[in-house]
């Protein structure tokens, strides 16, 4: 049973949610009853819901400032809010602190119902992605003969949970592996003689092209850093201190790339190095210095990347009213690649590009609706639908009724 937090003001109201709708018949079970926002943080420690289902209006802390708060700071919850309130302010603040569902009072049980079903879904998808995590990582730990390139494949855009580092980081060095947990990339490079050292322009290429490269990421080595994410190690065989500084150079050029890419820094590491041994510590710290040197560009590159998301997130909550909306145009109005923007925009949101202007648009339609003036084509034409018959499969799919029904049911 998924356990829910219903929080009103209203004890009646609370009361009534809490025994006179079939929670268990849909998968969810009623933890606790919270009457504003400020009782409701308290008792969230004390059941742990994975569902807060929160009226707006509320004293000491009302429902914007408690999904505020979960946002911040338990952003797995998901938040349901039951307004009386036809408010596109109120509307817009819940999308912005990824609100599941916004539901305008009164709401009958058939509504409940279908949401319900629909979040228990989701909920139930979500958890089987976290089972299938933790049984990887216990068969790596289980597995003496780690293969980087298995717990690459595996595991590289996962997390690993937990305290310990797993004796991983000890396997990887038996193994002749060094651990460094500076932050940086560093470019898989060919021995670097005289005469043949690369310029900038082409460094910064072969950079990229590997940050690109999913399938060439997967032949390397690779470690998990100090927040145990699955991270790249790149070999540079062969290779002189005084190259290294080069290389440092082109990364701090490239920085800001870099860090869009992966949205996070890259560990840094050395694997056969040099082949005499014993100048070895010497090379290795003239790698930490330049490492040093940079993570600084990498942690802005970071903040770059969630200022650019806001950014996104800002033009689409004024723009998503219009049929030229889309990842493309989205993309090309912010100079970027559309793929990227779909990976950062879904990392730093929790949401899918298309989902998120979705919801927008349900939730627009849906306050829409409730003028009985308006005809369900120009409710389309004016929620971003140029197709009323396209809208209205969405609005279906979405609500799991027409908006003839949704009408019907709310005027």
């Amino acid at each position: 049973m998924y356990q829910l937090l219903i929080v009103d003001d209203e004890e009646d109201i609370r009361r009534g949610m809490a025994r006179g709708i079939p929670w268990k018949e849909w998968g969810f079970e009623v933890a606790g009853q919270a009457e504003n926002g400020e009782e409701a943080v308290r008792m969230i420690g004390e059941t742990h819901p994975d569902v807060v289902l929160s009226d707006i209006r509320m004293p000491k802390m009302d429902g914007i400032e408690l999904m505020q708060y979960l946002h911040e700071n338990n952003p797995e919850i998901k938040i349901i809010i039951l307004s009386g309130y036809n408010d596109v302010e109120y509307l817009n603040m819940a999308i912005r602190n990824q609100v599941t569902e916004y539901l305008l009072k009164p709401t009958d049980i058939d509504e409940f119902e279908t949401l319900f079903h629909r979040l228990k879904t989701k909920l139930d998808e979500e958890g089987m992605k976290r089972r299938e995590l933790e049984s990887l990582k216990v068969s790596a730990m289980q597995n003496k003969e780690l293969s980087y390139a298995r717990v690459l494949s595996n595991l590289l855009d996962g997390y690993v949970g937990g305290e310990e580092e797993y004796g991983w980081k000890e396997e990887m060095e038996d193994a002749g592996m060094k651990f460094n947990c500076c932050m940086m990339a560093v470019l898989d490079a060919q021995p670097v003689g005289s005469g043949e050292r690369d310029d900038h322009y082409q460094l910064k290429q072969r950079i990229i092209r590997y940050c690109n490269s999913r399938e060439m990421a997967w032949e390397k080595h690779f470690f998990l850093n100090r927040d145990r994410k699955v991270v790249g190690i790149i070999t540079l065989k062969e290779g002189k201190a005084e190259e290294l500084e080069a290389i440092g150079r082109c990364i701090r050029e490239i920085q800001g790339e870099i860090g869009d890419i992966y949205g996070l820094g890259l560990l840094a590491g050395l694997s056969g190095l040099c082949d005499d041994e014993e100048h070895l510590p010497a090379v290795y710290g003239q790698t930490v210095k330049h490492v040093s040197s940079i993570a600084p560009d990498l942690s802005a590159g970071q903040k770059k990347t969630g200022l650019l998301v806001t950014s996104i997130r800002e033009y689409l909550d004024r723009e998503y009213c219009s049929n030229l909306v889309s990842l493309e145009a989205t993309a090309e109005h912010f100079r970027k690649n559309p793929a990227y923007i779909s990976k950062v925009f879904k990392k730093e949101t929790g949401f899918n590009f298309s989902d998120y202007i979705t919801q927008k648009r349900m939730a627009h339609s849906k306050l829409l609706l409730r003028d009985m003036s308006l005809k369900i084509y120009e409710i389309a034409e004016m929620t971003g639908y140029a197709d009323a018959s396209n809208f209205i499969k969405v609005f279906k799919k979405h609500c799991g009724m027409s908006p003839n029904e949704y009408r019907g049911l709310h005027n």
